[in-house]
């Protein structure tokens, strides 16, 4: 008897998660009708924009230490020596009940957070030294700092860009929030809506990356935005199915006849998409690395280059470790992806600069991605290419 109960209920499981797959793929292929209502948006995120305008301006600070004359008219000269307590003081600050601290996870308190190792107090320190070469040893570069005057990047001694490892790490605060606080089943509402697309980053009139000639999708959204080519631009692409969620989800909200089923569905299909897109983006940005790894001479600018792209990479892998909300991507996974990019840093703890090897390990990663989300190879080989048409239509600051 007890087999047959078991039996049944492994059934049911696999009809029920067969039904939910089949209701995913049908609105995933609607076309979009109607616009995201915004009656309530502002008065529904007040401290959520506060709390991601202050998060700014923490990476904002470490730009200062950056290489370079002028990095903008409000921040004003690069090449600045960052203070760590000004840096501590902006991650102390709350709005409302959000705050760096309380939301942070394992991973994050580590990677940012941390007093000895993170990206902040390793911010500070790097920004005394404008004499890096990640072609030396750690010993020679010490404390990490600003390759070359106009590089542009601020390095760890590690190689790794301490201000693009504090960005990409608040994918984790934002995914951790939104799929296990904001747009789940029994909490979901359209407030929280509204305080999801704020941490998705993208403004109520889902641009896709460019309005008017200005960049106004950020976070997850822009990258979404940058790899939205998958299937065609517009036709099916990350951007493109998460911009057609959340406008159908709040409708559905709004309904006096709410379908919990679909409700659940289209939740499912922000989250799977929303984890694609970072996936496809660290893709991209492997690719991109990749030749700048192949000679130890290659020029300044272009190995720069490569250890930011292999930042920005490692960053986002690693904003989906020790997260308790649900994703594609199993925590052994994420370590084996991690164990391949960390082979390819040049000054890493782990390994010392292993030059011959470094393209093939992150064409190991790539591979390891690409099975892990079933991507075909049409979808990896335009994960390959340039930033889509955003970088075609005007210049993009480097780091987005």
């Amino acid at each position: 008897m007890t087999k047959y109960i078991l039996l049944s209920l492994t059934c049911i499981s696999v009809l029920f998660a067969c039904k939910k797959t089949q209701v995913i793929n049908k609105i995933e292929n609607v076309v979009e009708i109607g616009t995201y209502e915004v009656s309530g948006f502002a008065s529904n995120t007040v401290e959520e924009r506060a709390f991601i305008q202050n998060y700014k301006k923490i990476t904002d600070q470490i730009a200062k230490g950056e290489p370079g004359p002028i990095l903008d008219s409000v921040n004003g000269n690069c090449s600045q020596v960052i203070n760590y307590s000004e840096l501590s003081g902006l991650v102390g600050l709350k709005f409302g009940d959000l705050s760096i601290p309380s939301l942070a996870g394992a991973e994050y308190r580590t990677s940012v957070l941390d007093g000895n190792n993170g990206a902040l107090q390793k911010a500070a320190i790097a920004s005394k030294n404008s004499h890096f070469d990640p072609r030396n040893s750690q010993v020679e570069n010490s404390i990490g700092g600003r390759y070359r005057q106009y590089s542009g990047y601020l390095f760890d001694k590690y190689g790794m860009d301490v201000r693009e490892i504090t960005k990409k790490m608040f994918f984790s605060i934002s995914y951790q929030k939104v799929f296990t606080e904001l747009l789940t089943t029994d909490k979901i509402s359209l407030a929280n809506l509204d305080k999801a697309l704020v941490y998705y980053g993208a403004p109520t009139s889902f641009p896709n990356g460019v309005n008017n000639g200005i960049i106004t999708d950020q976070y997850i959204a822009l990258c979404a935005a940058k790899r939205d080519n998958a299937y065609g631009r517009g036709k099916g692409g990350y951007y493109s199915i998460i911009k057609t969620q959340f406008i159908s989800l709040q409708k559905q909200l709004s309904s006096n006849s709410q379908n919990n089923d679909l409700i659940g569905a289209q939740i499912d299909s922000i989250r799977k998409n929303w984890e694609k897109a970072l996936m496809a983006t660290v893709i991209h940005k492997l690719s991109s690395c990749q030749g700048g790894f192949k000679s130890i001479a290659s020029s300044d600018s272009v190995f720069a280059k490569s250890l930011h792209d292999l930042t920005e990479a490692v960053g986002i892998v690693k904003s989906f470790k020790g997260l308790s909300a649900p994703k594609i991507v199993s925590e052994e996974q994420l370590d084996e992806i991690l164990e391949l990019l960390y082979a390819s840093t040049f000054t890493n703890e782990k390994n010392p600069l292993k030059l011959s090897i470094a393209p093939e390990r992150i064409g190991d990663a790539i591979v390891k991605i690409k099975s892990i989300y079933h991507f075909s190879a049409i979808q990896v080989n335009s994960y390959f290419l340039e930033d889509d048409v955003i970088n075609r239509n005007i210049g993009m600051r480097r780091g987005n």
